[in-house]
């Protein structure tokens, strides 16, 4: 839904029912200076806090999209330009921001900008071929994503409890006095004065406020979907307010069963929850708009579910049929009978068939069905194994996301052998792509995010032939007293081998100590944390603590690193409640970084012995110290959904394992 606000200061709230889960300060003008560096490795062409006076914005034409369930938001902004000097440098701010497109939109024509991003000041570089003319009038256009900040400023997420006593989330703005740069990028400073025209898309369940009239409010659902898992209902006009009041009205999101029998579909609904209650998933209905495609039509089709359950009849009978179509609508889908099975074939001899959006939420809703025992472990597992062929980063994402946390619950239960035939098993399914990964800074930046994220994996699980290159890189980096350029993408997996070793800890730590980046300070950080030295990574949260050298606001970020360490999360979780009352103090009861770490500390924990274990802890504290926090109760939550999940699926992921064993997955395919 899209709604247009006028000039003026923007307050957004919006409202969802999911559950809640630090930030960089502005430095001071008397720190010393440094060389600007880009993230990039360029030189940044402007040295000081203040913005160049060269360019002045006139207007910003400014449209966010925020996510409540993802906690992110996406946002395009088209800046009106005065430019006061001859330049070929618009120098703005933008703070955590990944920029994946800026254009000039200048007389001569649309142009490329190239990006450079300097965080210790919060600045962009947009780097034009041409010269901007005094005295002309231009534009920029960014498209930008970022995630909802944890602090109280900028765009961030925040909760409430209805009278219910139900929390809700939503998502808001604090602008002053230099926050704005924290939901947009703009020219952040008082001198810089201009009109804003504001769009927020949402979606219909949610309402946005500002404390400047409406302009106008769209009642589409989504890009399109209104003006063609052409009418969405057989003789049948649509209503949209009624559909969009089943939204609006009740919480939560539907699961839509799909059978095929022949050129019948049948189709059924209910609500998507992990519970064993049956009471909080009755009495949900909803007005769904699906869209769907087959094996005999890839034409996106359409249908809307009215009902508690309908059925829909096809031109001819099909091999498969995939709902949701490019993940466009906000529902689950299960595919029931053997559409499972016609699903995993498709994969596995023609995965292209589909998108990869498509590919990825299935996967996503595979693994989610496991959760609420509507799909065994086993068939999920036979899907994953089309991932030996996948090369989407979508994809490739959801896989990793889905597999690595069964890994991570071995780890704190002491399965070492059943541990690595898992571990062994997603390097063997990721083998192929991981091998075709150059060592460099090239690509898109998608193709430079999936590298990143494999080599920084392949080196974790001891995939030999990654760490050997690591290693080599590492000694050759330190040989050169840490001078010498390793490309950026790169850089978590050669510090991360390095850090095995105690040299190689003492030399990373000594960088970190005299690193004047914060870019390349976190990446030190975060490396040192995953060694196996248990004695450095109680050094680490020590010092943490201490403040001197490492500073105490990266305290939470070393202790979570820490309990996400195989070698570390006990380290972790005793540090915790050793420390407990001095971290209440020093981050506030309350806070997003206590939940943080809280969350961070136990959320793998899957037996009863450690359930019970936090929460004597927990118990033992006063209510002032926080033993009734909600992060509290969730852990409990969280562990015992893990401990269900451990029992009903451990003895069917042994078995699968054993059958498949780690055998080359892209032969066998």
């Amino acid at each position: 839904m899209t709604q247009t606000l006028p000039i003026g200061t923007l307050l957004l709230l919006l409202f969802a029912l999911i559950p809640s889960s630090h930030g960089a300060q502005i430095p001071s003008p008397d720190q010393p200076k440094e060389i600007p560096v880009a993230t990039n490795g360029q030189l940044f062409p402007w040295d000081r806090m203040r913005l160049p006076k060269t360019i002045s914005p006139l207007h910003y034409d400014l449209s966010l999209h925020p996510n409540l369930t993802t906690l992110d938001f996406t946002g395009v902004v088209r800046i009106d330009l005065d430019v006061h000097e001859d330049t070929s440098v618009v120098v703005l701010h933008a703070k955590k921001m990944h920029i994946s497109s800026a254009l000039l939109l200048a007389p001569a024509g649309t142009r490329v900008l190239q990006v450079l991003e300097y965080p210790r000041f919060h600045q962009l570089a947009l780097m034009s071929d041409v010269v901007l003319t005094k005295g002309r009038k231009y534009e920029v256009q960014l498209e930008f994503a970022a995630n909802l900040s944890d602090s109280y400023h900028g765009f961030y997420k925040s909760s409430y409890r209805t009278s219910t006593g139900e929390v809700r989330v939503m998502a808001s703005t604090q602008f002053e006095a230099t926050f704005a740069r924290g939901a947009f990028p703009c020219f952040d400073e008082p001198a810089f004065k201009a009109n804003f025209t504001i769009r927020i898309i949402r979606e219909p369940r949610h309402i946005a406020i500002s404390n400047m009239p409406k302009i106008c409010s769209s009642d589409d659902l989504d890009e399109g979907m209104w003006t063609d898992r052409q009418k969405w209902y057989s003789g049948d006009e649509l209503d949209v307010r009624a559909i969009m009041d089943t939204w609006t009205l009740q919480e939560g999101f539907p699961l839509v069963t799909v059978e095929v029998k022949g050129r019948e579909v049948r189709l059924s609904q209910e609500r998507f929850l992990r519970t064993d209650n049956p009471s909080l998933t009755e009495g949900f209905l909803w007005q769904i708009p699906l869209t769907y495609m087959t094996s005999a039509s890839r034409s996106v089709h359409r249908f809307l579910l009215k009902t508690k359950s309908d059925v829909l009849y096809l031109p001819e009978e099909v091999d498969w049929v995939k709902f949701n179509v490019n993940m466009s609508g906000y529902y689950m889908v299960h595919y029931g009978g053997g559409g499972w099975n016609s699903i995993i074939s498709l994969l596995h001899h023609n995965h292209t068939a589909l998108s990869g959006n498509d590919r990825a939420s299935l996967i996503h809703n595979v693994f989610q069905l496991v959760s609420v025992e509507k799909v065994r472990l086993d068939t999920a597992l036979e899907l994953s194994l089309y991932l030996s062929r996948e090369t989407e980063i979508m994809a490739v994402w959801q896989g990793f996301g889905e597999l690595v946390p069964l890994y991570k619950l071995m780890e704190k239960r002491d399965m070492p052998e059943l541990e690595n035939q898992m571990k062994s098993f997603i390097v063997d399914l990721f083998r192929g792509l991981i091998d075709q990964q150059e060592w460099n800074d090239s690509g898109s930046v998608s193709q430079r995010v999936l590298r990143s994220y494999l080599l920084l994996f392949a080196c974790v699980r001891n995939y030999s032939p990654c760490v050997t290159k690591a290693t080599r890189l590492f000694n050759q980096w330190r040989d050169s007293d840490g001078t010498m350029s390793l490309p950026v993408d790169i850089t978590m997996a050669v510090f991360m081998v390095g850090a095995r070793t105690r040299e190689g800890w003492d030399f990373l730590y000594e960088k970190y100590r005299t690193s004047l980046q914060m870019s390349v300070k976190r990446r030190l950080k975060w490396a040192m944390a995953v060694t196996t030295m248990t004695d450095k990574l109680q050094w680490m949260m020590e010092q943490s603590l201490n403040g001197e050298v490492m500073k105490t606001q990266d305290l939470p970020d070393v202790i979570v690193s820490v309990a996400r360490n195989p070698h570390g999360f006990k380290l972790a979780w005793d540090f915790l409640r050793t420390h407990w009352h001095t971290l209440i103090q020093k981050f506030d009861l309350g806070s997003s970084t206590i939940s943080h770490l809280v969350a961070g500390v136990t959320n793998q924990y899957s037996t009863r012995e450690m359930l019970h274990e936090i929460r004597s802890f927990f118990d033992s504290l006063t209510e002032e110290a926080g033993s009734q926090m909600r992060c509290i109760q969730q852990s409990y939550e969280t562990i015992e959904d893990n401990i269900r999940w451990m029992d009903r699926n451990l003895p069917l992921l042994q078995a699968w394992l054993n059958k498949h064993g780690s055998r080359n997955h892209h032969q066998e395919l």
